[in-house]
């Protein structure tokens, strides 16, 4: 009847029942004829439970008061009539009042200054409530706590919440732990090393996008960067962002679009919780990452999940964006933006132009000015020049002519003195060249007697004075060359004397 109880509750009263995610408390009568069914759900709830025989006892009391009240399987409850039978039963069980519960704080979340989370072990979870006047360390997703704190009904949602008052961290979750150790590992390796980081490209013209092709993600980065870059191409290699297998997928996919050569990659996803996002935390994707940024070169942006979210991919990827819509902001420059830029650059260049040509028409103006001036100044500068030259030459020619008179006449005087010395001592060198010539010449000798012997006269040629008897042949034929005349001669004897001889 038990098993039959429960598959009743479960279907038909709360189907695909799962614990309650907040908290709330019921304020109102109870009915003590509500505890039977509540008994029976109880009971079958917590049959195999480690604390079944406090439920157990539990069950017992609520047995008793259906017997007493008289109330049966078969009525009819509302839905608060439901919450305050809850209410009540859970006001009255002691061991839900105040209990312990150990397990691993996951999707921690904070709502003004009250802080929601789940507990959770290997196989269950429970929705906790830690209100912000408790005063305590703050908790961290992954570790192992004993929370303690009484179990309420949150009536507006029909939620039971573990309603915390104390906290004692026991250890660090093994996922936790596990991930603090790759964590270390990989940034002792340098994965992390903002040194590796590679710059985004100024103008992507193909932006690959890894993440899920049934979610909004790719459909807020591409109207993103539809908005700001409509010539930009998005590639999307869709692949799965939570769940078993899903680091491969995104490993596969971030390799897929490295061979695609596109200029930047995205590896997107929305948030979710601390479980969803899991895969983002694995090795082979931060391994997929790395590669993809120093071998293949193109630089990776990670926007997983919200701002507060922090994965192993966020510290491995070139650039992390808080979010999917704001990674594409950051990959390419707002065409309006540029637009109104080139705008502004063309306004300020074309008056920088028109500033420069007043600038140089001034400028060109006022020294067109100055040449003139210059050129009146300079011609004035040479007329007075040339007037002044004038008046010199005509006060100074007169009296150069009458100089250069003067000169010119002791200039003669000294020129006809200097011409009759020279002749005179010209005829007194003749005179005794005469006297010389004459007192050289042979024909004065011939006056005192003497004759000139001519050679004798041989194959036409001329003859020529005989000084020596050597010269002479028997028989030649000579000429003497007397003071009045010539006489021919023939040679009849040839005598040497010693004198010749000697000479």
């Amino acid at each position: 009847m038990l098993g039959y109880e429960w598959q009743h509750v479960w279907s038909a009263t709360t189907p695909g029942f799962r614990p309650a995610m907040s908290a709330g408390t019921i304020l109102g009568p109870t009915n003590a004829s509500h505890a039977w069914f509540w008994g029976h759900v109880l009971m079958a709830r917590s049959w195999n439970s480690p604390l079944r025989a406090r439920f157990r006892a539990a069950a017992a009391a609520s047995f008793e008061t259906e017997r007493r009240s008289g109330a049966g399987p078969g009525q009819v409850l509302s839905v608060t009539e439901l919450c305050e039978v809850v209410t009540l039963q859970l006001a009255e069980s002691s061991t839900l009042r105040g209990t312990t519960v150990r397990g691993e704080v996951v999707d921690q979340r904070a709502n003004r200054g009250h802080v929601y989370f789940t507990l959770r072990d290997a196989t269950s979870s429970f929705s906790c409530v830690r209100w912000a006047s408790v005063v305590g360390e703050p908790l961290v997703n992954g570790r192992l706590y004993d929370v303690t704190g009484k179990v309420e009904l949150w009536a507006a949602r029909g939620q039971i919440n573990l309603i915390v008052s104390r906290v004692r961290e026991v250890d660090a979750g093994e996922r936790h732990q596990a991930l603090e150790r790759l964590t270390e590992r990989l940034r002792l390796e340098g994965v992390f090393d903002p040194d590796r980081k590679r710059p985004l490209p100024r103008w992507p013209s193909r932006i690959g996008v890894a993440t899920s092709a049934d979610g909004a993600v790719i459909h807020d980065i591409a109207t993103v960067i539809g908005r700001r870059m409509p010539l930009a191409e998005v590639v999307m290699a869709p692949c799965p962002v939570q769940g078993v297998g899903a680091s491969g997928g995104i490993a596969a996919a971030v390799q897929a679009l490295a061979r695609a050569r596109v200029d930047v990659i995205v590896v997107a996803r929305g948030g979710g919780s601390a479980e969803d996002l899991a895969c983002f935390n694995e090795e082979l994707v931060v391994r997929a990452i790395r590669s993809a940024s120093e071998q293949a070169q193109i630089p990776v942006v990670s926007a997983v999940g919200h701002e507060t979210d922090t994965t192993l991919c966020d510290h491995a990827a070139d650039l992390r964006a808080p979010t999917p819509s704001v990674a594409g902001e950051l990959i390419v420059p707002d065409a309006a933006v540029l637009r109104g830029n080139v705008l502004s650059l063309s306004v300020r260049s074309s008056q920088g132009v028109r500033r420069r040509l007043f600038y140089f028409s001034r400028a060109i103006h006022a020294t067109d000015r100055r040449m003139h001036l210059a050129y009146r100044t300079v011609a004035e500068r040479v007329r007075l020049r040339l007037a002044t030259l004038d008046r010199a030459i005509s006060a100074s020619v007169p009296g150069r002519i009458e100089a250069l008179a003067v000169r010119g006449n002791a200039l003669e005087v000294r020129a006809r003195t200097a011409i009759n010395a020279r002749l005179g001592h010209a005829g007194l060198r003749v005179t005794a060249a005469d006297s010389a010539l004459r007192i050289l010449n042979p024909l004065r000798v011939l006056d005192r007697g003497y004759a000139i012997i001519e050679a004798p006269l041989r194959d036409g040629r001329d003859a020529g004075p005989v000084t020596r008897v050597t010269d002479l042949q028997f028989g030649d034929a000579i000429r003497l060359r007397l003071r009045d005349g010539v006489a021919n001669a023939t040679i009849t004897g040839l005598a040497v004397t010693d004198a010749d001889r000697d000479v």
